[in-house]
């Protein structure tokens, strides 16, 4: 066991030096069933009506920098008799400490009928838009006050993103899932 433990650390530490890692910053949410437009691209279209909803999230109000994020969506369906296409747009913000991020997503889903009653869908969408990453480096405390790689002001960057998703519904059930990030390596 000592054995196996040692080499899958010692793998670990050679391949991890040698290949690039790559992470992702995402804005988080929770309550995933109240927003599912955020999450899944295929979700937009799903309630067959137009659709507004507002979700703000503040926690540890009382420490400064503490996380604050909110979202805005709007979605519905684009042809109300055949109900097979579905529109939406997102908006999303996520601020901690210093850093903060903006996305504005719209979505397509074609939904597709599953059954004679209209009971059963399968929803296949897509999403594109951008997000804004920010930086305010006047708001850092400086224990270094010469150090280079802390900017002295406010620094952004944007990216450009692509999402997919398929999302099937039953009157008693559903089941989806969705791909974030998929342009995230381009830079």
């Amino acid at each position: 066991m000592k054995f196996w433990c040692i080499l899958s650390i010692s793998c670990f530490l050679l391949f991890g030096n040698i290949y690039p890692s790559h992470g992702q910053q995402y804005i988080p949410f929770a309550q995933h069933a109240f927003n599912g437009s955020q999450i899944n691209p295929a979700y937009v279209g799903y309630k067959e009506i137009w659709f507004v909803q507002v979700g703000l999230r503040s926690q540890w109000s009382k420490i400064d920098g503490a996380p604050k994020s909110g979202y805005a969506n709007i979605d519905g369906i684009l042809d109300p008799i055949a109900k097979r296409h579905g529109a939406g747009m997102q908006i999303a913000y996520d601020k901690i400490g210093v850093q903060s991020a903006t996305s504005m997503f719209v979505s397509y889903a074609l939904r597709l009928q599953m059954d004679e009653d209209d009971t059963q869908r399968l929803s296949l969408g897509i999403a594109g838009g951008a997000t804004q990453y920010s930086l305010n480096g006047s708001e850092l405390v400086y224990i270094d006050e010469n150090d280079p790689y802390i900017p002295r002001g406010m620094i952004s960057t944007w990216r450009t993103d692509i999402r997919l998703g398929a999302f099937y519904y039953h009157p008693s059930w559903y089941l989806g899932f969705s791909v974030h990030d998929l342009l995230s390596n381009s830079d």
